[in-house]
């Protein structure tokens, strides 16, 4: 990291002759050349930045070219204050422009000062550390595929060595700043400190345990009551009580319940799933037992590759495929966890939303959108981690998601001192592995003044109870 650090500080000095026309973008004359986001998905699962010997990884995988494609739309915003189809020549795109007050109100700043002038509170706190170098290496690989794809088209000679020692300067100083960044993050994963906004949101896990009690407690009263009517904001608090219960009440997974969905043993097949886009379900089994199957998520070993085929999400028992049984485990159990229940409370979920919602859930989604007189709509992994948000912050004052989450319990965990055997059962669980446990997850939060559970800003706890509770 060290040596990579000297050569591209050895390489930006030797251009600072070049700096003052690119770092302002007031400075840069655009050209007609323009960058649309067809081509821009072309060439950067066309180029790989890795042969630049940057410390990100390639970028060819879909995913990858999703996720750069996302960070470039936004970068577009906060320095142009819209969101195209097109990315103009990328002069623009410059560590300089990037540290101005950003031009778009909704998207979070990369450095302390550069929000918009307008912009909420929560929209005025940077971004982690660690996504901003995530930011930088997505910026980098845009850059690099740009250059390249520069030499492969017709145009003047000297316009395009203009873009393309544009293109170079801004690559290297994102570079430079990516490498003190992953120095400082090295540096503190090391003594397992929790970033600055982890510490700011930290909720410990015994308060979100008695959180869950009443959360429990909501939600059976509503079971009980069976009510013939509800309206969509009481549906939508009853599915996030749901979502809440399924990061507390088994191991916590990772953002992995988009499309999910309930199916009988005779529907598991892949055209049941691929006509819901269901590639993770609950099964429910002609005993009532139930299990949760997962068959796309982070490590399942496909979405990462090259030859990504997502027709493979919908195969039946494939070698990436996990099925986690809602029964009695005592790993579980010793940690305070209880499939049982939540097997329990989703069949009455379950049956309670097939009597309010008949023909209008034809798929039988365990989270959805509901829409007047229309059949609901699927759920995506960004509107789950909104409805998590939306529930933790009023519960506990604070945004959470489902790294926090992993984040909180496996500190909490950690403190109990368990075996190895247990270490690696709870790990299987959450689907990654010891290491990760141990290396990315576990945190030693600083003693701090208690926080309300309330979020109200008061000083005095209250004692959330089913009838005080907002959701």
């Amino acid at each position: 990291v060290v040596f990579f650090l000297f050569c591209q500080q050895s390489r930006l000095k030797n251009m600072q002759q070049h700096k003052a026309s690119i770092m302002d973008l007031s400075q840069v004359m655009n050209t007609d050349f323009t960058f649309s986001k067809t081509t821009m998905e072309d060439i950067l699962a066309r180029y790989s930045v890795k042969s630049q010997g940057s410390s990100s990884t390639t970028n060819k995988t879909p995913a990858t070219v999703k996720t750069a494609l996302s960070t470039l739309r936004q970068a577009y915003a906060r320095v142009h204050g819209d969101k195209p189809e097109d990315f103009g020549d990328l002069t623009w795109l410059t560590l300089a422009n990037l540290k101005k007050p950003s031009k778009y109100a909704t998207a979070r700043p990369l450095f302390e000062g550069a929000q918009h002038p307008t912009a909420t509170e929560a929209m005025s706190v940077p971004l982690e550390a660690g996504t901003i170098r995530k930011n930088l290496e997505n910026f980098r690989s845009v850059l690099y595929s740009a250059d390249k794809h520069l030499n492969t088209i017709d145009m003047e000679t000297s316009e395009r060595n203009r873009l393309q020692k544009t293109y170079d300067a801004a690559f290297v100083e994102f570079g430079v700043l990516s490498g003190k960044l992953m120095m400082a993050e090295q540096n503190r994963l090391s003594t397992r400190e929790p970033s600055q906004r982890q510490q700011s949101k930290w909720v410990s896990w015994p308060d979100l345990k008695t959180l869950l009690k009443t959360v429990i407690q909501s939600l059976d009263a509503t079971f009980r009551a069976a009510p013939d009517t509800m309206t969509v904001t009481e549906n939508k608090k009853m599915q996030r009580s749901l979502q809440f219960c399924m990061y507390m009440m088994i191991p916590p997974v990772r953002n992995n319940f988009g499309g999910l969905r309930f199916i009988a043993p005779q529907e598991e097949n892949v055209e049941t799933l691929r006509e819901s886009d269901s590639p993770n379900y609950i099964l429910v089994k002609d005993d009532g037992a139930m299990e949760l199957v997962i068959n796309r998520y982070k490590m399942d070993g496909r979405s990462q590759s090259m030859d990504y085929d997502p027709d493979t999400d919908f195969e039946i028992n494939t070698d990436a495929t996990r099925r986690f049984p809602l029964t009695a485990d005592a790993t579980l159990t010793k940690y305070g966890f209880n499939p049982v229940k939540l097997g329990a409370i989703l069949m009455n979920y379950w049956t309670l939303q097939q009597s309010l919602l008949g023909d209008k859930n034809p798929h039988d989604l365990v989270f959805f959108e509901m829409k007047r007189d229309q059949s609901v709509v699927t759920m995506t992994s960004e509107g789950m981690s909104t409805r998590m948000s939306r529930i933790t912050e009023r519960l506990t004052g604070q945004t959470l998601g489902s790294t926090m989450f992993r984040t909180i319990f496996l500190s909490w965990f950690k403190t109990k001192r368990p075996s190895m055997t247990e270490r690696e059962a709870i790990a299987d669980r959450m689907m990654h592995h010891v290491k990760s446990q141990l290396n990315t997850y576990t945190k030693s939060p600083q003693k701090r003044a208690p926080r309300t559970l309330e979020g109200s800003g008061t000083v005095k706890k209250q004692k959330l109870t089913v009838k005080n509770m907002h959701i």
